[in-house]
């Protein structure tokens, strides 16, 4: 099939997780200390090394152990998981990273924010709790041992238990509907809106504007 994984691939996949992943274990460490921070930080924090270990071990048991038919019908999953672990590897990274880098609680707080819209309205522990429940169901034995299966398990029932991280955005949206000719303008923002309609138009502050059209102009002139 053409979607299928060889084991060099799925190994060299599993191997780029871990690198990215353990930088992300290393980057939180950095928000130890900030008690400021939505729960889910340091819950999160504390279960990032179990995800570490899993693609590590995998590698190392794929790498060393015996290809068997059951091992082969996993490659796919396998190399999809430690493609999502590098992802969300990355995206941790710079979750931490906006929280880190300004002080005070409510600053965090909208730092986090930003971070969130800008990676598809995503929050912290709903991207672990999806990794988590993909790596339950592929990190099963032989390719990991019954301790780390364990550990996955409590990781993502803790996850599951969380209390959102960041409030619904309640802000009201704006639904415009022109249903007959001409023009319609809305302006949602913040400052001076200038339209024209023809003729001369001078914009600015303490501006005069002037619009005129053909018809009022041959007015003017009988």
């Amino acid at each position: 099939m053409p979607n299928e994984k060889t084991k060099a691939q799925v190994i060299r996949a599993l191997k780029t997780a871990t690198y990215n992943f353990t930088n992300a274990v290393n980057s939180c460490n950095d928000i130890q200390d900030i008690a400021d921070l939505p729960e889910a930080f340091s819950v999160i924090s504390k279960h990032l090394p179990v995800v570490s270990q899993t693609l590590n071990l995998m590698s190392q048991n794929l790498e060393n152990g015996e290809e068997t038919p059951e091992i082969k019908e996993k490659y796919t999953a396998v190399y999809q998981l430690a493609e999502m672990c590098r992802e969300q590897a990355d995206y941790l990274q710079d979750i931490f990273a906006a929280v880190t880098a300004v002080e005070g609680a409510t600053e965090r707080l909208e730092q986090y924010r930003d971070a969130v819209n800008g990676a598809d309205d995503t929050r912290i522990e709903s991207a672990m709790q999806n990794l988590l429940k993909q790596a339950v169901n592929v990190a099963t034995v032989p390719l990991v041992d019954e301790d780390l299966v364990k550990q996955l398990q409590i990781a993502r029932q803790e996850v599951a238990a969380l209390r959102p991280s960041l409030k619904e955005d309640n802000k009201g949206r704006v639904m415009l509907i022109n249903k007959a000719g001409g023009t319609q303008f809305y302006h949602g923002g913040k400052g001076h809106q200038n339209h024209c309609s023809g003729g001369i138009q001078i914009t600015g502050n303490d501006a005069h504007n002037h619009i005129a059209s053909d018809k009022y102009d041959q007015a003017e002139k009988t």
